[in-house]
């Protein structure tokens, strides 16, 4: 990082080296410092994809949707950018509230790229604040099955599964993968898995799972103790 700051300060006029430098500081959450660099690698090379693709995705995390999408819209139009300019670009029109056009963008990515799971995730997002869960289930579903590893992807389908009334065998994978990728909460998937199986039918078979998430539960945690203990208590009466 100091190299290419001081790299900056001697060579202003290198694309490059400011290009690099909001990329680096990108990365370790210098958003504000991140954009002045790019602003200026944007200055001196305005036609460039990637200076534009990554002052865009600065901007998304900042808040700034209406300047990332400025940014893009000339890329895309021009026809570059690849998939990862329609995927910023529908991040940008949700943080518009377009949800629409967000979805068409987003769309319009994994017609480029099938392997684009953060694209069917942020889509499965969108659908579900909007409140169609059958299509938002299918899309978290891709997403999950396409990068099995991402906590965050079966988290979210776990829960859609758990709001609703949605097939428990994809909801039951989704908590086994998490028991893996997220240990400190390992508690609270025994407890979703508890509740997958009440809903099917297995009283007796929840035991084992919420007698597992009380003994991992930290002390602190008084609140979900004792709804635990008062769902196994249910299951007694």
């Amino acid at each position: 990082m100091h190299f290419l700051e001081r790299a900056a300060a001697s060579t202003p006029s290198s694309f490059v080296v400011h290009l690099e430098l909001g990329r680096a500081l990108s990365l370790g959450g210098r958003l504000e410092e991140a954009k002045a660099a790019l602003e200026i690698a944007e200055r001196l090379a305005p036609e460039d994809d990637e200076g534009r693709i990554l002052a865009a995705a600065v901007h998304i995390e900042t808040g700034g949707f209406a300047q990332a999408r400025a940014r893009l819209l000339p890329l895309i139009e021009r026809g570059g950018g690849g998939p990862e300019a329609r995927f910023l670009l529908g991040k940008a029109l949700a943080g518009m509230n377009r949800v629409s056009e967000a979805l068409d963008a987003l769309r319009e990515t994994v017609l480029m790229e099938p392997h684009f799971h953060e694209a069917f995730f942020e889509a499965g997002r969108l659908l579900r604040e909007r409140g169609d869960i059958e299509a938002a289930f299918e899309l978290m579903k891709r997403a999950s099955g396409l990068a099995p590893d991402e906590a965050r992807y079966s988290r979210e389908l776990a829960s859609l599964v758990l709001e609703n009334a949605l097939d428990e065998e994809v909801g039951l994978a989704a908590c086994d993968r998490l028991m893996v990728a997220d240990e400190e909460n390992r508690w609270q998937y025994l407890q979703w898995v508890a509740e997958l199986y009440i809903r099917r039918g297995w009283k007796r078979e929840a035991r084992d799972p919420l007698e597992k998430a009380l003994s991992l539960l930290p002390p602190e945690r008084r609140s979900e103790r004792h709804e635990i203990e008062a769902r196994l208590q249910s299951l007694s009466d």
